[in-house]
Parts: structure tokens; sequence; C-alpha cells
């Protein structure tokens, strides 16, 4: 496997395009304080882009939801939550870097919802549904992608090429 030479979403589209969620998602917490858990470890450079542009109030926590090994979803997620306060009526937003089968952002949700939130939604700089397994869309998008297999910008091949400052595909 190598790595193409050429992004397929350049640095400065996706701070571009961040910058458009912040805004959406300032608008959506209103005079909330919002909670943000970011999905390690592949969302944490896009985590931390958003939360350079927002203007709203937020705490930030984080989850561990895998699926994945190698370039295959697993079918299982695991996810454990690392956040010390309460999560009944507070207003949850997940910071996820792709939505894919679905598989993930379901789990995330359903465990998400039996503590009683105000609501969960979740924000995904990418969005791949050609593998979409379970009926899910994320409430925000940055790009929706074709069916390959894409790393950098926090985004790995088994813990390689997550420092890429950009987004490429992984080739055969």
């Amino acid at each position: 496997m190598r790595v193409s030479e050429t992004p397929y979403i350049e640095t400065e589209r996706i701070e571009k395009r961040v910058a458009v969620l912040a805004s959406a998602i300032d608008t959506m917490a209103g005079d909330t304080k919002l909670l943000l858990l970011t999905v390690l470890d592949g969302a944490v450079p896009f985590s931390k882009l958003l939360r350079s542009k927002l203007t709203c109030s937020y705490e930030s926590g984080t989850v561990r939801a895998k699926s994945y090994a190698g370039t295959m979803s697993g079918g299982e997620v695991e996810i454990p939550i690392h956040y010390d306060g309460p999560l009944q009526g507070r207003k949850i937003l997940i910071v996820e870097d792709i939505v894919d089968t679905g598989r993930t952002a379901d789990a995330l949700i359903r465990v998400l919802e039996q503590e009683g939130p105000a609501w969960v939604r979740m924000v995904s700089l990418l969005d791949k549904p050609a593998r979409r397994v379970v009926a899910y869309r994320p409430a925000l998008t940055g790009f929706r992608i074709q069916d390959r297999f894409v790393v950098g910008f926090g985004m790995d091949y088994d813990g390689k090429y997550r420092e890429l400052p950009d987004i490429r595909i992984l080739e055969p």
C-alpha cells in the first residue's frame, strides 16, 4: 500500500470548510454550553481546528470508538467515554473524522442517548455513504467522498499517515 502523491482534499479546502461547520455549530448551540466529544485518535486534528473557529461556549471530552483493522471495518464497536461530568440534559456534539459504514456513529449515538442528554448530534469531517450498512447520516458534514480509503489529517492506516496535513488516498 502507498499513499497518493496528490492530495485528495487540500489543507486550504479543509480549513475553509471547517470554518463553515463552526459557524453552523455556533448557531446550533445558541446560548447553551455544548459538550464536544472528540472521537480518538482520528478526529483530533479536525477537532482542534474546529474548536479554534468556534465562538460558542463548550466543554471537551473524548471517546474512543474503534471498528477498523487494516482497511476493513470489523463490525463490533468499542466505546469508552472520557468525560467526568453528567451527560443528562446536555447538548452533545460528537466530533468524528469519517462516517463510513455508520456502525460506529450509530453505536455512539445509542450509548450517549442512554444518558438522557437534551440531544446528541455528530459533525463529521468526511462522509462516505457508499459504504453505509447502518442508516445514519451526520447532522453536519465537511465533505462527502467516494468509496476510497483515505489517510491524513488524523486518519491512519495501521497507525501510519496520521501526520499528513491534508487528506490522501491509500492506493494498493
